[in-house]
């Protein structure tokens, strides 16, 4: 695996791509991202809250947290890292360089934390409209997964996903999510849509 970049984005800056609101979006954060080949690799996190509604009933004594929300977050995190690898590619399509990209999609981020930033409003049109323009769902086609451990309220998961193979418009990612280091899922996760451009499939 590359070193990753840092890169902090957080859920308003998420919601350009994913098309999940709550309560089902999985991840609250983007923290780092190496979008080197062969394997571009994206990790996310997760703040599992005591306040979660599905702790109602899973389970009122016991804080578990559902392994397919797990499961959940580790497919949504193969989608933000489809989407962001193919938004960099499609405005450096646009004449916006893959380090400028990256910088807007920060300032945005800081933005919605009140931050004093400075803002390439031109750039920035390119990468919200082809970010709305061409999103779609992800689909999962084939999921191999393992859970290792339970997640329970007050941990927080880190997701790490790495794109592996891709053919057509499949992608299959190697996944793991970890909990203060520990390991409680692990696995591949192959899935179809992200980001297309003119009704054909833009290769991450």
């Amino acid at each position: 695996m590359h070193a990753l970049e840092p890169l902090p984005l957080g859920p308003e800056v998420i919601a350009l791509f994913l098309k999940q609101r709550r309560p089902l979006l999985m991840i609250d954060g983007i923290e780092a991202f190496s979008g080197k080949e062969p394997r571009p690799t994206l990790k996310a996190f997760k703040n599992v809250s005591a306040n979660e509604p599905i702790f109602e009933g899973h389970f009122p004594d016991l804080m578990l947290w559902p392994g397919i929300y797990t499961l959940e977050g580790a497919g949504q995190a193969c989608h933000m890292l489809a989407a962001l690898t193919a938004l960099l590619e499609l405005a450096e399509a646009r004449g916006v360089p893959r380090a400028d990209t990256l910088k807007n999609l920060v300032t945005l981020h800081r933005m919605n934390r009140f931050e004093p930033v400075t803002r390439n409003l031109e750039q920035e049109a390119v990468f919200r409209g082809l970010a709305k323009e061409h999103t779609a769902p992800m689909v999962s086609a084939a999921v191999d997964i393992k859970f290792v451990a339970p997640v329970f309220a007050g941990d927080r998961i880190d997701f790490i996903v790495e794109l592996v193979t891709r053919v057509g418009a499949l992608l299959r990612f190697d996944v793991r999510a970890e909990v203060r280091g520990k390991v409680v899922l692990k696995g591949t996760h192959t899935g179809g849509g992200g980001l297309s451009l003119s009704g054909r499939e833009v290769s991450p």
